[in-house]
């Protein structure tokens, strides 16, 4: 088998991969090829993209900017959003911040600090009701 037969028989192999819905970078570590070979393959045989990686219109874009919108108002986490949305972090922390929707607090045992501690003239009295909330005197 010539080098040209054995350049053929591997772009024929790339191509079925990329028809099965195989990865670029699986492709590239599978058969140890260069990612511009797989481009290159897939560009020749006229195989498009599988539908869950092309690119995005701009109004579906927007869509799921307002789809993620609502799920940030709900209290849904960010890698819900991400799953159900396909968003970049980033992108979802933007959103956020756009419509000022604020961080929910996660955290397990989260304090339960008075919003202005009570006024006194015990040094001490306001040290714990900063420091310690919830403890009597």
């Amino acid at each position: 088998m010539n080098r040209r037969e054995q350049r053929e028989q591997l772009d024929d192999e790339i191509a079925a991969l990329l028809r099965a819905g195989a990865t670029h970078q699986h492709i590239v570590n599978t058969l140890n090829v260069g990612n511009s070979r797989v481009v290159r393959v897939r560009s020749e045989h006229g195989i498009p993209l599988p539908p869950g990686r092309a690119k995005r219109t701009r109004a579906e874009l927007d869509t799921l900017a307002g789809r993620a919108t609502a799920m940030l108002r709900a209290g849904a986490t960010y890698q819900q959003i991400r799953d159900a949305t396909r968003l970049d972090v980033h992108r979802i922390c933007a959103l956020r911040k756009q419509h000022r929707i604020p961080v929910p607090d996660r955290r397990p045992n989260r304090p339960t600090t008075p919003a202005a501690p009570a006024p006194s003239s015990d040094i001490d009295t306001l040290y714990d009701s900063i420091f310690h909330p919830g403890a009597t005197p």
